[in-house]
């Protein structure tokens, strides 16, 4: 999409928002404040003064770009190497690598499973993640799909805590956790609940479509309405506008479960779990970290580590979209930094 057809898309989303056209605003806000036009959606600028913008975090790749060496505005990590660093905690089947996988490794992976996910390595928001379930193929048939993917990571589905599937029993709901790691040991910066709202998708990416609520670190709760990202989804229709609005929403489209209250099953433990696992392993001497947390009948587990550019704007300043973070946000790094 060229500069004029992303601008006049965004135009018609934030005119279907606020009831007339912000082709300029969105445009100036662009040139002189650096406001990406998705963002300018998402944050709601259409109702946001002027003076008040550059108070809300519009770049996250700064910040991965100061504190995560060797990370780029583009490039992904291998994802190989980082749940190699995370194996024993993973506490599930993995397969590591499908392209040294044999057909005696795949088929002893697959005992006892009903279903697998396969991930390819360099993915990013969710992309190119597959669910199998195994009866559906010839264990032969289904090697060779796998075989024939692009390379990649097969996890045993994780059987997620019965209160979490109150909020879609068809995925995985995770927690995200956004570390910073400094020599007096890591911190929590801020924690968000990530799940799918599309009937039958697996997938509970923010960049996939899904939407996320920011937790209470102290009690472990969601304290604000769940929000999703315009530019996740294809085409704007109004179904979405909740989604994106300034109040978000307030039930889970698929199961109705509230948001606000819904407390997290041992989130203490989870807590516990991913300052241990940042304190205790190198991940490329990053210090900015995601950690994804799935929550099983027997306690937290780790889905995955993101330690490139960890989702920052999406999953903290635009589920906070009524305030700007910017100048908090820096405040932690700096206060976290010096002690």
């Amino acid at each position: 999409m060229n500069k004029i057809k992303r601008l006049l898309y965004f135009n018609s989303i934030a005119k279907e928002m606020c009831g007339h056209s912000k082709c300029l605003d969105i445009l100036f806000s662009r040139l002189f404040l650096k406001v990406p036009y998705n963002l300018y959606v998402d944050l709601c600028f259409y109702d946001v003064p002027w003076n008040e913008r550059s108070k809300y975090i519009l770049d996250h790749a700064i910040y991965a770009l100061r504190y995560n060496p060797g990370v780029t505005r583009t490039n992904h990590d291998d994802k190989r190497d980082i749940m190699k660093k995370i194996y024993p905690y993973l506490k599930r089947k993995i397969i590591l690598d499908t392209s040294t996988m044999s057909k005696s490794d795949f088929i002893a992976f697959c005992e006892g499973l009903e279903s697998f996910f396969y991930k390819p390595t360099d993915g990013d928001s969710g992309v190119g993640i597959k669910k199998y379930y195994i009866k559906n193929y010839k264990i032969e048939d289904l090697y060779q799909i796998i075989k024939t993917s692009k390379v990649g990571i097969l996890e045993e589905t994780i059987k997620q805590h019965p209160k979490m599937m109150s909020l879609n029993p068809d995925a995985v709901s995770t927690i995200r956790f956004m570390i910073f790691k400094h020599e007096a040991g890591a911190k929590i910066l801020f924690s968000s609940l990530r799940t799918s709202i599309t009937k039958g998708s697996v997938i509970d990416n923010a960049g996939a479509g899904g939407c996320f609520a920011n937790i209470d670190i102290e009690k472990g709760e969601i304290w604000k309405n769940a929000y999703s990202e315009c530019i996740a989804f294809k085409s704007f229709t109004k179904d979405l506008k909740p989604l994106i609005g300034k109040d978000g929403i307030e039930k889970h489209p698929l199961t109705g479960t509230k948001f606000v209250g819904f407390k997290i099953p041992y989130y203490n433990e989870a807590k516990e779990m991913v300052l241990e696992v940042a304190d205790n392993i190198n991940f490329f001497n990053r210090r900015l970290l995601g950690f994804d947390i799935a929550i099983s009948k027997d306690g937290p587990l780790i889905v995955e580590v993101n330690a490139n550019r960890p989702g920052i704007c999406a999953l903290y300043q635009i589920a906070r979209k009524d305030t700007p973070l910017k100048a908090k946000f820096e405040n932690m790094l700096e206060s976290y930094s010096n002690n």
